[in-house]
């Protein structure tokens, strides 16, 4: 399994994730804890397909003022935006993601 077909599964586990949440919210069923800020297989496949590690927050969950620091928030936005249906649907956010990383890095 190469590094593109492993980016795949993980986001189809994220795709599933989504789904029964949904789900679970739409039958009344709640949930102790936020399960959304946590984006586990998105946030794999991401470090998968090579994307920096989001250094947002340092270890101890306290803000990073530092104004260069890289965010992933716009693409897990984005990954719900989408809301990709399939492997045509990934490989649509991913070659988005491919994308747009070419563009952050086209202007640095």
């Amino acid at each position: 399994m190469n590094a593109t077909e492993i980016a795949i599964q993980l986001l189809m586990m994220e795709q599933q994730i989504n789904e029964f949440t949904d789900a679970s919210e739409r039958a009344g069923i709640e949930f102790s804890r936020p399960i959304f800020g946590n984006f586990v297989a998105l946030n794999l496949a991401l470090d998968v397909m090579g994307i920096p590690k989001d250094e947002t927050l340092n270890e101890d969950n306290s803000f990073n003022p530092d104004p260069e620091a890289f965010c992933r928030d716009w693409l897990t936005d984005q990954w719900h935006d989408m809301k990709p249906n399939g492997k045509v649907g990934i490989r649509r956010f991913m070659e988005w993601v491919h994308y747009e990383m070419e563009r952050i890095n086209a202007r640095t």
